[in-house]
């Protein structure tokens, strides 16, 4: 928040708008979905203002994630659907966020067939990115959806790819996250 404030006391609006999808994203690691909707609501406010999409279309990827996981379904959806609108096809940081949103709440809906979709088109875009966090975080959405639909074997190696990008990364959260879908997916082999 400090940099932000100092950005803005420096006349650097556009560059103070921006530091939410960084503080954002580690609230929302932190569990506070509410604190990372504040920082990113005021940014998207500001980028909005501004007429920028480049980066408004990820601070809006992000936001929706945030209400997502505060159960604000149909605002999550609205933001969903104008990130997407907006991201150039080669901002795969943007795209890969906003289809991990679109995934659980198609899964959230019961929608599997088109989470399953969704989660299968980024784990094929992530092969294109250095990004391991995101190519993690679309594996471990494949995982879910399939764990869901009952796919175990390709569940597991996809929550078995998130868990080595996830360490490689050094991401404990996303560790936890890949180790947690392993274990369900184990309880749910033993269970059938």
């Amino acid at each position: 928040t400090h940099a932000r404030e100092s950005l803005a006391e420096l006349g650097w609006s556009f560059d103070a708008a921006l530091v939410s999808i960084q503080l954002g994203s580690i609230e929302m690691m932190a569990g506070r979905p509410d604190a990372a909707e504040r920082v990113l609501r005021e940014d998207y406010e500001t980028l909005k203002r501004m007429g920028e999409q480049n980066y408004l279309s990820t601070t809006a990827a992000v936001l929706a994630e945030a209400l997502r996981r505060q159960g604000r379904l149909g605002e999550a959806e609205a933001l969903i659907d104008e990130s997407q609108s907006m991201a150039a096809p080669g901002d795969l940081g943007t795209q890969l966020t906003w289809r991990s949103t679109r995934v659980k709440l198609l899964r959230e809906r019961g929608l599997t067939q088109e989470a399953e979709a969704t989660a299968r088109e980024a784990v094929e875009l992530a092969r294109s990115t250095d990004d391991l966090r995101l190519a993690a975080e679309a594996s471990a959405d494949l995982a879910d959806v399939l764990l869901a639909v009952g796919q175990h074997d390709e569940a597991r190696d996809a929550a078995l790819d998130a868990c080595r990008r996830f360490q490689a990364k050094g991401d404990r959260v996303g560790i936890a996250r890949a180790e947690q879908l392993l274990e369900q997916i184990s309880g749910s082999t033993e269970a059938s």
